[in-house]
């Protein structure tokens, strides 16, 4: 049962059920549309963030770092390369090819997932 059928058989009758339902339609149609703004490295990240339990930066540094291996092994990632030293990550983008985004970046990048993955998955806590 959805969110909205959840309210719909919760709550009482009355204009309120009708306004709260109203506003679950319009929050979800909201979700979808964002889902589809993001980038090619924030979907990316974003499917790495749903496997990890605690996504913490090192956390994704290091599943980086074996997907980066793995692409060199079987060319399976598009993450090439993980330079600690000079703090960038090395990937591929399909349609714009090699390209590098700082660690301060990748930040960024990890605190977006970590929003939207707590929107659209529930971790029991």
């Amino acid at each position: 049962m959805g969110a909205t059928g959840y309210a719909h058989a919760n709550l009482p009758d009355g204009p309120e059920r009708d306004e709260v339902i109203t506003l679950l339609r319009l929050g979800q149609r909201f979700a979808e549309q964002w889902h589809g703004h993001r980038g090619f490295l924030q979907c990316r990240i974003d499917e790495i963030v749903k496997t990890l339990p605690e996504p913490t930066f090192h956390d994704l540094l290091e599943r980086l770092n074996f997907e980066a291996e793995r692409r060199d092994l079987a060319g399976a990632s598009a993450f090439e390369k993980v330079d600690r030293i000079n703090g960038l990550l090395v990937y591929y983008h399909p349609s714009q090819g090699r390209k590098e985004i700082t660690f301060p970046a990748l930040r960024n990048v990890l605190t977006k997932a970590k929003k939207f993955c707590a929107v659209t998955i529930h971790h029991p806590r």
